[in-house]
């Protein structure tokens, strides 16, 4: 699909997306690998109660740590200057279209100018 942003635009979308992609991915596979190391370093019979506790601490870590993978996306933007010339919001949205639409997903002006 073609992108509708300007070439200097979406070379700094693309290098957002990159980044973005690989820390999501590194985070996939530690909690995988975290679940898999629980399962077999914890002492059989299992205690439930303390199988809950670092279970629902394992989830937290994993939300914590997908709020600061979009907290960094933020900073990025701000670092590659991939902000909205119109509200001064990052442009950058995971699953955001901006490379079709050409539009800010904050004020949904047009930056593709």
């Amino acid at each position: 699909m073609k992108s509708v942003l300007p070439p200097d635009l979406e070379e700094k979308r693309l290098a957002i997306a990159r980044i973005h992609n690989r820390l999501t991915i590194i985070l996939l596979f530690g909690f995988m690998g975290s679940l898999l190391a629980l399962a077999r370093f914890v002492p059989r019979p299992w205690n439930t109660g303390g199988m809950v506790t670092v279970g629902l601490a394992l989830i937290g870590v994993e939300i914590y740590a997908i709020y600061r993978i979009f907290e960094y996306d933020k900073t990025l933007c701000v670092r590659l200057r991939f902000v909205c010339p119109h509200c001064g919001k990052p442009l950058y949205e995971p699953r955001g279209i901006i490379n079709v639409t050409g539009r800010c997903p904050k004020c949904r002006k047009s930056v593709a100018a």
